[in-house]
């Protein structure tokens, strides 16, 4: 990856958005109980960037830890950028795909499910310090490019977030 400090103005605003939507996946993915086992704002054409975390099932932790991003995003700015769809439509795509899957799940009871879930993720992005663990992590992630679980945990923590029961 190039010096930050080499980066255009536009490369320097993608990075900080990137960096913010896999660190909302991390943080949520940490505050929900998972072990986050990798995030990393490195891309290249096989491989985009990614959040990866394990200790629980493809459950609503799961579709949460997958909304954390775009919460994360939206930090930076309230409105739907391109940039910021382009992200997250990947993340929607599991989430309903997932949904739509479930027994009893038509087209009402899928879309019922996921205002749910939005709710829930703005539940948790307004909890005390979960904004500014997001912050810290995305600043080391532009620092450092990758982040292991114990550096997740470690900023999370200093930025005094807890665990969410």
């Amino acid at each position: 990856m190039k010096d930050t400090k080499a980066l255009t103005r536009s490369e320097q605003s993608a990075l900080k958005h990137l960096a913010y939507h896999e660190a909302g996946h991390a943080v949520f993915a940490w505050a929900l109980g998972a072990k986050v086992t990798e995030v990393t704002i490195v891309q290249s054409k096989e491989c985009p960037a990614f959040c990866q975390a394990h200790g629980f099932r493809f459950d609503s932790s799961a579709i949460l830890m997958a909304l954390g991003g775009i919460r994360g995003q939206q930090m930076l700015c309230k409105r739907v950028t391109y940039a910021m769809r382009e992200d997250a439509s990947l993340d929607y795509q599991i989430i309903y795909d997932y949904l739509a899957w479930l027994p009893d799940a038509d087209e009402k009871v899928t879309a019922q499910r996921l205002r749910y879930f939005e709710r829930t993720s703005k539940r948790i992005i307004a909890c005390p310090n979960i904004q500014e663990a997001i912050r810290a992590v995305a600043d080391a992630l532009i620092e450092n490019t990758t982040l292991k679980n114990k550096d997740v945990k470690k900023l999370c923590l200093a930025a005094g977030a807890q665990p969410i029961p």
